[in-house]
């Protein structure tokens, strides 16, 4: 049991780091402004664009409010269905469910973001958190066949590593 447990809290660490170290990336590139606090993008009065719905969205969930995140990137998802924000807006949502540990609505949204944009910039990310939420449910094969895809079809991005340390431990583990 105290392994187990050590090894739950293990993985939950990593989770945050990872998640961790892309808000921290993407708020790199977005130049880190802050956002509203505590409210959705039409209740924080964000502007009627995509783009102000995005980053209202999107500090929610580095905020860590992601419930609120969650309703906001719906929301957003909702609104601009096209925008070119689309893909990153479902891959978030996908995240904060994740983290909240919804992991059949998580799986549901990464699996959004390969299926609608097969080209996005974000599809390694998402491959592999199908892999991970698959892992998380208990089902062996998809997740191995989801992180072998991200090995194999992206091999020089930051996840077909994180994908392959994943195939490692489960192979460890006997799974």
């Amino acid at each position: 049991l105290q392994h187990s447990t050590e090894g739950g809290r293990a993985q939950q660490r990593d989770l945050y780091v990872d998640l961790d170290k892309r808000l921290q990336a993407l708020e790199g590139a977005t130049g880190g402004a802050a956002g509203a606090a505590g409210a959705t993008p039409a209740a924080a009065g964000a502007t009627g664009t995509d783009q102000g719905y995005y980053k209202t969205a999107f500090d929610l969930l580095k905020g860590g409010q992601y419930d609120k995140a969650i309703t906001a990137f719906q929301q957003f998802l909702a609104a601009f269905p096209d925008s070119a924000l689309a893909d990153n807006a479902q891959y978030w949502l996908g995240e904060a469910f994740y983290v909240n540990k919804d992991f059949d609505a998580a799986l549901k949204s990464f699996r959004a973001v390969a299926d609608r944009w097969p080209n996005s910039r974000k599809l390694a990310d998402a491959l592999l958190k199908v892999g991970y939420c698959n892992y998380e449910l208990k089902r062996w094969a998809p997740a191995r066949e989801a992180l072998k895809q991200v090995t194999r079809n992206h091999a020089d991005s930051p996840s077909a590593k994180l994908a392959a340390e994943r195939l490692d431990r489960m192979d460890k583990e006997g799974r």
